[in-house]
This record gives C-alpha cells, sequence and structure tokens, in this order.
C-alpha cells in the first residue's frame, strides 16, 4: 500500500524537523513554513492531508485554511490544526469557529504519538 502524502505547515523548523521524524516511517512528508510556500506545494503535489500551524509569518495558517476551503481543487483536503494558539486569552468566536471546521485539532507542545493517532484517525474518514 502506497504512503500518504502529508504536507506540514509551521514556521518552526526544529517542530518541522520532529514531525518529520515522527512520521517519516508512515507517510511521505513535505514542509512549508508559512501559508504561501505550502501553496506553491499544493500547485506541484497532491497531498492526502495538512498538518497546519495558525500562527505563521507572510500568510497565516487562518488565511491559509480559509483560501484553501474556497479553492475547487483543495477545499476537500483534509486540515489538521496544530497549534499552541488556544492557550492564548482573547480568540475571537469567529476564529474558534473556523477552528472548529479543521478535521482535527492538535494543541502543541509536540506530542508524536497523539498526531499520529489524529492524522490516521482522520485519513480512516475520508
Amino acid at each position: 500500500m502506497a504512503k500518504k502524502d502529508i504536507l506540514l505547515v509551521d514556521d518552526n523548523i526544529h517542530i518541522l524537523e520532529i514531525l518529520e521524524i515522527s512520521l517519516g516511517l508512515r507517510y511521505n512528508t513535505y514542509r512549508a513554513t508559512n501559508g504561501l510556500e505550502a501553496l506553491d506545494i499544493l500547485k506541484e503535489k497532491e497531498v492526502d492531508l495538512i498538518l497546519l500551524d495558525l500562527n505563521m509569518p507572510h500568510m497565516s495558517g487562518m488565511e491559509f485554511f480559509e483560501y484553501i476551503r474556497r479553492h475547487k481543487y483543495w477545499k476537500d483536503i483534509p486540515v489538521v490544526i496544530f497549534s499552541g494558539a488556544l492557550e492564548r486569552e482573547g480568540l475571537s468566536e469567529k476564529l474558534l469557529e473556523k477552528i472548529t471546521s479543521a478535521n482535527g485539532f492538535i494543541e502543541k507542545p509536540v506530542i508524536p504519538q497523539k498526531i499520529i493517532n489524529t492524522i490516521e484517525s482522520v485519513l480512516s474518514e475520508k
């Protein structure tokens, strides 16, 4: 059975490296450090799932998420939001609604087994 392709989007290089090591045996991974880089990858690769941080430069995770949800080719790609953003007080209700419209949410810090379990659960629903 062919490995599924996962796009990892986070501006923290160390987290991307941990994710690639943790997921690399099970999945093909592609990495982007912001939403604009992620869009460039989506233009070249078909991915089965996106693991997405919210707080990034140039194009935030929410801007990226909203953009792909409106795009005819990418709107159905499962997205798991992976962020520490919920720890911050004062998130708007609108942002919370968008977060809950994702296919999953994993709160940082990185726990590789939790990420793998969430990815497997989301991909099994696809």
